[in-house]
């Protein structure tokens, strides 16, 4: 049985218990435990489970499950509301509270521009270096093959700059993962997860970020101009 079949058959299974539990004919710690055992590894090695409740499947990410889909295509679901379930995170907090000092709403424009050339001469020495050692070392090295790698200095700068000029900020109201396909160079396909953290903004735009390992749904997370990476602030 394919690993498509499988999560087919779960989701009877799931449906027979629930419609066993509100019946009567099942109690809840029993309810649970057949719910806990409907789980699927996928053909790439994933593991994926329901959720008690909702009949939604989530994806063991190896330190927290979240909310995805295994089909390419997915079904329709009904979510089975009548069990108790376990109390389960707000997924959009109505309201947060942070200090000034956490907005970080003034933008430091001249750390900014110190960052960048500070990046912008890393670029241009590594490069440098690259270049200098094919034309020196490699035979036959053609003199126009520096400028592939003035173009190559040229792009991870642009990248660098975009990156480091953005500033966002807002409250994660959800943590959706997504399949995603990937083809190595024998043109052999295969699919990895990656969760994706949905973040509200001030302004109330949504905001699609790569989550990361610690970001959790309520979290308050910024990016400043300047640096890389975000913080989070917490909730």
């Amino acid at each position: 049985m394919d690993s498509q079949a499988q999560f087919r058959q779960a989701e009877r299974q799931f449906r027979q218990y629930t419609s066993e539990a509100e019946a009567g004919r099942l109690d809840l710690e029993s309810y649970r435990a057949a719910i806990n055992s409907l789980r699927v590894t996928d053909e790439q090695g994933h593991l994926w489970m329901l959720q008690e409740g909702s009949g939604l499947w989530h994806l063991w990410l190896g330190d927290r499950w979240v909310a995805a889909t295994p089909y390419d295509n997915p079904p329709p679901v009904t979510p089975a509301q009548s069990i108790a379930t376990t109390p389960q995170r707000a997924a959009s907090p109505a309201r947060m509270t942070v200090s000034p000092e956490a907005s970080g709403n003034i933008v430091d424009r001249a750390g900014c521009l110190r960052q960048m050339i500070k990046y912008a001469l890393i670029t241009v020495i590594i490069f440098g270096l690259i270049g200098g050692a094919l034309f020196l070392f490699v035979e036959d090295f053609p003199p126009e093959g520096l400028l592939g790698v003035g173009l190559a200095a040229l792009i991870s700068l642009l990248i660098s700059a975009r990156q480091l000029s953005t500033h966002w900020e807002g409250v994660i109201v959800e943590i959706r993962v997504e399949r995603q396909r990937v083809t190595d160079d024998d043109d052999n396909v295969s699919y990895t997860y990656v969760p994706f953290a949905h973040i509200r903004e001030p302004s109330g735009k949504i905001r699609k970020q790569r989550s990361v390992t610690g970001w959790e749904v309520g979290d308050y997370v910024r990016k400043r101009q300047g640096v890389t990476s975000a913080e989070n602030l917490g909730h």
